[in-house]
């Protein structure tokens, strides 16, 4: 080659190679090589061969100038790395990285991984020239990554004057290969990258995906509503197609599915009619150690921590009738596997959920993956990380289920004790109002209204115990309520609580209605406070001052209700411990329950409660508690 052909040439080099360089797609840039080989340096054909980390053997990128069935067959062929370096010998070098070798010098299987596997040449008397090259003569250069390893080997064959290439226009070559080396490079570092960030998009949400359903889980109430979700995440993150939950039923002794996922309504109704045997159940995880007798099942693959496979060649039995609706496709019971990896659809996965003390409590099985394949270990780590939040959400719903049992039951007893206790003491002061017409003495009189009195006591510790329970078990549903209806339904009772006692009560409402957001519990807030102002105050006429004033603080309304009395009043050293539970203030009468349950139902009608002496600065003159509820139209 002349010197100025050279530089031309190496002119078009450059021009040709700065596109190149830039194309990030690993395809197009092969293609686009081959054909700036072709018309570079005069080749009719070129190909290339890639090393693939997935199946670590070389493959057919790209080729140029070859029939299209030929193309087709080669790109389905893989090369080995051994055969690939049989080109690459250092007794065949002819450059830096270029490598020529004459068919007469090839191995079978050299000449067998060609585009067009080649044949021997006939044997010749004479010895070709060292510079002919052959129709099946083979000019290979080698493509090295940043690290020397061998990536990839470039083919040009045909050239147009039938003689290998001299040895400034390989060095010519090379400089374009060496390029090309860093154009393949920047194109897989391209790839590899987009495959991270893909990869971290999806781990990404399967983070948010197991963070929602964890916050979730915390506060389960429907637990069917919380396996269904997590069936449908688990899906949508991994493309499985077909899946269920078995939850243990212990005191049935049988799991029974709780959860289905990719079938029909009419198939998942079925399935979730099928119940399993603890036993049955529970003896995959012995499988191994001994074999059950009678398990259909005679070994299994551990996949994870907690996750077995059953591949179709384990089952010793074909599934039961009753257990068809799990196949929705019956013919492809009985094909056969179509390979190493694959899925059956008679194989089926586990993987069991155990509570605190190591006990199985359910289980999350896989009937269809996605692509048909076997789970990999990535994919069984996330079904593993879903299904220990199966495991919470059923704990969970559980410890819920035992609450609201507790609650209805404690409920049960107070209203049982409430109802019970006021029967009894009613059929008493019966029995005491028959002895006062007969009581002809004074002091006998006043025993039985001593006895009377405690009797009514009674009573209104039981009210109070079923409205603490009531309190803290029931569940906070408020509505308007008025509160001035409410007050005159509290006055009217007192005379009823009260029936020995001149009680009288005067009111002064700001408003005829007054609203504010409150149940049906507000009633016992007033009516235990007006109680009180009944049972301190000695006096034989009982005067008590209710009165209601509307305030605006902060830009929220709010009613003020004021209930003042004449009785012994309350030490400011007990005003501060005066709503304590079962705080009793000297000479106390009651239970120390009545001003505890004014103070829980204020608050939990986010309101505030507080007492002040009705003649300031001397608390023997009488009490007025204040209520403040938030006002609403």
């Amino acid at each position: 080659m002349e010197s100025g052909d050279r530089s031309d040439l190496l002119e078009d080099v450059l021009k040709i190679s700065s596109s190149i360089v830039s194309e990030r797609d690993l395809r197009k840039l092969s293609d686009m090589l081959l054909a700036s080989i072709s018309s570079l340096f005069g080749f009719s054909k070129v190909s290339l061969v890639v090393y693939d980390e997935t199946s670590g053997a070389f493959k057919w990128m790209a080729l140029f100038g070859y029939p299209d069935a030929d193309v087709r067959d080669a790109r389905s062929r893989l090369i080995a790395t051994d055969i690939i370096l049989e080109d690459l010998q250092e007794s065949k070098r002819v450059g830096k990285s270029a490598y020529f070798t004459q068919i007469e010098e090839m191995t079978d299987r050299q000449m067998d991984h060609f585009v067009v596997p080649r044949r021997p040449a006939p044997i010749r008397a004479e010895r070709r020239p060292r510079d002919a090259f052959g129709p099946d003569d083979c000019l290979a250069f080698a493509l090295h990554d940043t690290s020397g390893r061998i990536v990839g080997v470039l083919y040009p064959s045909g050239p147009a004057d039938g003689k290998v290439p001299s040895s400034d226009t390989i060095e010519t070559m090379e400089i374009f290969v060496s390029l090309c080396e860093v154009a393949i490079e920047n194109a897989r570092l391209t790839l590899d990258r987009e495959q991270a960030l893909r990869v971290s998009s999806q781990r990404t949400e399967q983070l948010s995906r197991i963070l929602d359903l964890a916050t979730g889980i915390m506060y389960v109430r429907d637990l069917d509503e919380m396996l269904d979700n997590l069936l449908k995440t688990l899906a949508r993150l991994l493309g499985i197609k077909r899946m269920v939950i078995g939850v243990r039923h212990e005191k049935e002794g049988v799991y029974k599915i709780d959860a289905v996922y990719g079938y029909s309504p009419k198939m998942a109704e079925a399935i979730k009619s099928l119940p399993y045997s603890i036993y049955q159940v529970d003896s995959v995880l012995d499988i191994g150690q001994s074999t059950p007798v009678g398990a259909s099942i005679k070994w299994s693959k551990k996949m994870g921590r907690m996750t077995y496979y059953m591949p179709a060649e384990s089952q010793s039995e074909f599934p039961y009738t009753e257990e068809m609706p799990y196949y929705p496709e019956p013919e492809a019971l009985r094909m056969p596997r179509r390979g190493k990896g694959y899925w059956h659809d008679l194989d089926w996965m586990d993987t069991y959920i155990s509570d605190k003390t190591g006990k199985p409590i359910a289980y999350l099985e896989i009937l269809k993956p996605r692509d048909d394949r076997v789970p990999d270990s990535e994919t069984i780590e996330v079904i593993e990380v879903f299904a220990t939040l199966a495991g919470i959400a059923i704990e969970n719903s559980r410890l819920l289920q035992e609450q609201i049992d507790s609650r209805r039951n404690a409920e049960l007893y107070t209203d049982v004790l409430s109802h019970d206790v006021k029967n009894f003491n009613q059929a008493i002061l019966g029995y005491v109002d028959l002895l006062r017409t007969t009581a002809d003495k004074p002091e006998m009189r006043a025993l039985l209204g001593k006895i009377a009195e405690q009797v009514m006591n009674t009573n209104w510790l039981a009210s109070n115990v079923r409205t603490m329970s009531r309190v803290t078990f029931g569940e906070v549903e408020l509505s308007r309520k008025d509160l001035a209806s409410v007050l005159q339904q509290c006055e009217k009772s007192m005379n009823q609580y009260f029936p020995g006692r001149k009680i009288s009560i005067k009111t002064k409402y700001e408003n005829n209605f007054m609203y504010t957001n409150a149940d049906d519990l507000i009633w016992e807030l007033f009516t235990n406070i007006l109680t009180n102002a009944v049972k301190y105050d000695s006096h034989d006429a009982v005067d008590i001052e209710i009165t209601t004033e509307r305030k605006t603080e902060s830009g929220r309304r709010f009613w003020i209700v004021s209930i003042a009395d004449n009785g012994k009043g309350i030490p400011d050293e007990t005003k501060a411990i005066v709503f304590d539970r079962f705080s009793k203030a000297a000479q106390k009468k009651g239970s120390g329950m009545g001003m505890h349950i004014v103070k829980t139902l204020t608050m939990r009608y986010s309101g505030k409660v507080w007492v002040e002496d009705r003649v300031k600065g001397d608390h023997t003159k009488g009490t007025i508690i204040r209520v403040q509820l938030p006002a609403i139209e």
